[in-house]
């Protein structure tokens, strides 16, 4: 949602697109299109209210005088980004969730709202980064802690925990091409080695995590 928005304050190594002057402010709504030919006789078509919501200029004003805390924002998006491409996929949006809903409770002048929203929004990426490389660390643990394991199915469900916040008992036996009994019996060894907990569930319907 917000690259148009950092279009505004210049061009980055991760939007190839040319800088045009309404492109930064993607909040405001697109020109409606006319409409189309109202049959002889009929009745106009309902039309929506066009009255503006808020002043555009009061937002490109605050944006303006916000550009060292946009460039902050897409410098850790990008390196976010990095790190997810080289785990074979992109960053698709910004982790908001990983801060609660204070990004969409901006309060006061416009300015205030804007730079409250970049802020939680750097936050959310650097917890999105500290996250991953938790991940990383505890992938390198739990590889070298079922070497000893035999089968296939411990190594598969590592790379699912990896993948996966929580993982159900049909996600893994899905995701691993392994039995119920199979997939329950080594996320049992897991949990034994510490890589591994449960966290609700009984039956079919355990959620596991790892344990980062």
């Amino acid at each position: 949602m917000p690259s148009r928005l950092w279009r505004g304050a210049g061009h980055s190594d991760w939007d190839d697109d040319p800088v045009g002057e309404d492109d930064d402010l993607w909040f405001l709504p697109e020109p409606d299109e006319e409409d189309e030919a109202v049959p002889p006789g009929a009745a106009p078509l309902p039309r929506a209210n066009r009255q503006s919501l808020f002043d555009p200029a009061e937002w490109r004003t605050a944006q303006d005088s916000l550009s060292a805390e946009l460039a902050r924002l897409i410098q850790v998006f990008g390196e976010l980004d990095v790190r997810l491409r080289d785990a074979g996929q992109g960053a698709l949006f910004l982790p908001l969730a990983t801060t609660g809903p204070t990004a969409f409770q901006g309060q006061g002048a416009v300015k205030d709202k804007l730079e409250a929203w970049l802020r939680v929004a750097e936050q959310a990426c650097l917890a999105a980064l500290l996250q991953l490389e938790r991940v990383t660390l505890w992938c390198k643990r739990a590889r070298e802690a079922v070497q000893d394991l035999s089968g296939r199915t411990p190594v598969l469900l590592l790379g699912v925990l990896e993948a996966w916040p929580l993982v159900s008992a049909p996600l893994a036996a899905a995701e691993t091409d392994a039995l119920r009994v199979a997939v329950q019996r080594n996320f049992e060894r897991l949990m034994e080695r510490g890589l591994a907990r449960k966290i609700t569930g009984q039956g079919w319907y355990r959620m596991w995590t790892a344990m980062v």
